[in-house]
């Protein structure tokens, strides 16, 4: 079943996040569960399976990622009810913001992910090791390496994101080593900064992010 918000076609159930505040950093992670022309209901939010405590009257701030972009607004709480589950029932905003989020989400990880320096020679095979990604952002990808790779030099890195069971997408980008740590004589950080990434390359990398955080927090449960 698909809902509709600010002309948007959003599916029931869309994680979104809740804070009291635009400001605030602490997020509580909720769905959206119903829409009309004068109410929104989602779940009731959490945050490492503790309840966010609302009253009638509140006024919370409520972001629904999208797929380069978020729809952020203020609303208030104006009713609950108890159907399957407990719903908190929000009024209907006046206005919604659409914030650009490209590059500014990150999620910790464990990734495949092999690395190369960039060859001089476009006709030159690149030399590919073996690494494992930390975390990862729109915008690049911290890795833990057993090569050191200077900083202000272009590498490339291969990957797969997981979309869907069974089905990957396949990623090689250009990227800029930004940050390089010694942790061992064998063992090095290696931060990253994506070069040349599509917007639908982009737009992949956030849905996988946002689905995986989701996932993440629903199973914290």
């Amino acid at each position: 079943m698909s809902l509709k918000l600010a002309g948007f076609k959003i599916k029931q159930s869309q994680r979104i996040t809740v804070s009291k505040r635009e400001d605030d950093k602490l997020e509580f992670v909720s769905s959206l569960e119903y829409t009309d022309g004068s109410k929104i209901s989602i779940t009731v939010p959490l945050h490492n399976q503790i309840p966010l405590e609302l009253r009638r009257g509140e006024t919370v701030y409520i972001k629904v990622p999208m797929s380069s972009f978020s729809l952020e607004f203020s609303t208030r709480v104006v009713s609950f009810t108890s159907e399957n589950i407990l719903l908190v029932n929000l009024e209907q905003p006046q206005s919604y913001k659409r914030v650009q989020r490209r590059g500014t989400v990150r999620f910790k990880t464990l990734l495949n992910v092999q690395i190369a320096p960039l060859p001089e020679d476009p006709k030159e095979k690149p030399l590919f090791k073996d690494a494992v990604g930390l975390d990862l952002s729109a915008g690049g990808l911290e890795l833990m390496t057993t090569e050191p790779y200077p900083e202000e030099t272009f590498v490339l890195v291969c990957f797969d994101l997981e979309m869907q069971k069974n089905k990957k997408n396949n990623f090689t980008v250009k990227s800029l080593v930004r940050r390089l740590i010694t942790i061992s004589p064998k063992k090095f950080k290696v931060g990253v900064q994506f070069q040349d990434l599509t917007i639908a390359e982009t737009d992949k990398i956030f849905q996988y992010i946002f689905k995986k955080s989701s996932e993440k927090e629903f199973w914290n449960k």
